[in-house]
């Protein structure tokens, strides 16, 4: 449809504005409202904007170009009369923007396809409701019902929103936490759409909360004694042309192609870390006993490894399922560099070490040595160290980009050590709060 037809038909349906939108490198979504009678000319030219006041660029060159994406293009459920888009970042000139989230998966994916790949992603985005006065919702735990589960009404209300956003789920329920609630998105859907569909999930989060008076808080860990808000990702190998499921061969065995995948992780663990955990907050999770990763590991079933493979019942539905990342990630970041990690051990043929399939939380360090398992990064300030250490990370985002990235993330560690006595110690304190339960 041309963008005359589409503006004529969005007016006779009641749409008012459009919301031209983008995410920033912390995973924010920031946007531009205007009147419908400038979506002609907003499709035909995008809109020039502030980069750096959105944190992409320095003062003395800041100028970006926000071109929309057609595809994106659905009216808000929860009020029809606004149209949102979301935009590609371009330099003035009309050429990809470097530190553009979208863009830097784009291009992931697209040497995924010079080799004849598309990957599927299905995130699992964990999250917990508190009340007005910051107290959780309830003191159910897993898969409680209601009249105990409280969050209950929320996600199934959430779930229609999600539909009219045509963002299909798997299922929801109650998470172990108090409070503690989890939608799992559909695994089958293409990287691209579904980091789009993230983004539309936490905003359609954080809005039906606040007209139900709930605080959607995606929080990593809110109070160190409950289960922290984790997104694992489910990732699978698809072939470019067929879109037959290559992460398991015809006997449901895995593959060479996904041990290489998982291999190419592993290698880049460490690095990948600050980016698919990227709060001081994210590393109150990353302890053991609350099934979130610590060590740097693969298993079949073994939900303390950091990588394993759930149990499926056919071909098509074969996943890897990455366990470290948390909801406060950037989606696209996030998966670009998953991607790009899991492409290197394709593209060089790496091999993984045997899968754990014993405890590794209650493993000893020697043990643990002995099957050469490390650690992952303790806190955020060794994660940036390790992000700026390997060359995958620098390629992936550029140089520019992880800098201008790494430095947000150490203002953060820094504000955090002139707030607290002891960074190191293992307690949630108010400045975590205060900075993240709100985001």
């Amino acid at each position: 449809m041309k963008s005359e037809e589409l503006a004529i038909t969005l007016q006779k349906s009641g749409v008012k504005f459009i919301a031209l939108q983008i995410t920033d490198l912390m995973g924010q979504l920031k946007g531009f409202e205007y009147p419908i009678k400038h979506l002609n000319k907003i499709l035909r030219n995008g809109v020039r904007a502030d980069g750096s006041s959105l944190g992409f660029s320095k003062v003395e060159r800041s100028d970006i170009l926000i071109m929309p994406d057609v595809d994106t293009l659905h009216i808000l459920p929860w009020n029809k009369n606004i149209v949102r888009v979301f935009g590609n970042i371009l330099t003035l000139e009309g050429k990809p923007y470097e530190s553009d989230p979208r863009g830097i998966l784009k291009k992931v994916l697209e040497e995924g396809e010079k080799l004849g790949f598309k990957f599927n992603v299905g995130p699992e985005p964990e999250f917990y409701l508190f009340d007005k006065d910051g107290m959780f919702i309830d003191k159910s735990t897993y898969a409680d019902v209601d009249p105990y589960d409280k969050g209950m009404e929320f996600r199934r209300a959430l779930s229609e929103i999600l539909l009219e956003l045509d963002i299909e789920l798997d299922v929801h329920h109650h998470e172990v936490g108090p409070g503690q609630n989890e939608i799992e998105l559909k695994k089958d859907v293409e990287a691209l759409k579904q980091a789009d569909n993230l983004q539309k999930f936490k905003h359609a989060a954080k809005v039906l909360g606040a007209k139900m008076g709930f605080i959607v808080s995606f929080m990593p860990k809110p109070e160190i004694n409950i289960a922290g808000n984790g997104m694992h990702l489910h990732l699978s190998i698809l072939d470019k042309e067929t879109g037959e499921n290559l992460t398991v061969d015809k006997n449901l065995t895995l593959t060479d192609l996904a041990k290489n995948f998982i291999a190419g992780i592993l290698n880049h663990a460490k690095g990948i870390t600050a980016i698919v955990a990227p709060t001081v907050n994210s590393y109150k999770r990353l302890k053991p006993g609350y099934e979130a990763p610590v060590y740097i590991c693969w298993g079949e079933f073994n939900r303390t490894a950091m990588i394993r493979i759930p149990a499926f019942k056919s071909r098509s539905s074969a996943t890897i399922e990455y366990r470290t990342p948390d909801p406060m990630a950037n989606p696209y970041l996030a998966f670009a560099v998953v991607i790009a990690a899991g492409l290197e051990g394709i593209k060089h043929n790496l091999e993984p070490p045997k899968p754990i399939n014993m405890n590794t939380y209650k493993m000893n360090a020697e043990e643990r040595n002995k099957l050469g398992i490390e650690m992952l990064p303790g806190n955020l300030y060794d994660a940036i160290q390790e992000m700026r250490k390997d060359p995958l990370i620098s390629k992936v985002l550029g140089a520019k980009t992880m800098e201008i990235f790494a430095e947000k993330l150490l203002k953060d560690w820094n504000d955090y050590k002139e707030h607290v006595e002891d960074p190191y110690e293992l307690k949630v304190t108010d400045w975590e709060k205060r900075r993240y339960m709100f985001l």
